[in-house]
């Protein structure tokens, strides 16, 4: 049986960088409403009782943060 390769590969940032790209999110996902996440995405039932301005901001922080790459 084959050995199983590792998903991750080491980068130059550190993990305190790493996680601050979390952390940037989180008081806006705290005010989003019901929502669950896995992976890179983020999975919503139904917009009903979702903060849209919230959702937007996400969105918009998002898409900026991923043009500069």
């Amino acid at each position: 049986m084959a050995k199983a390769k590792l998903k991750t590969k080491p980068t130059g940032r550190s993990v305190q960088s790493f996680l601050s790209g979390f952390r940037e999110y989180g008081d806006l996902m705290k005010k989003l409403g019901k929502y669950k996440t896995g992976g890179s995405c983020l999975y919503l039932n139904s917009l009903d009782g979702v903060d849209m301005r919230v959702l937007e901001r996400i969105v918009s922080k998002s898409v900026k943060k991923m043009v500069k790459k």
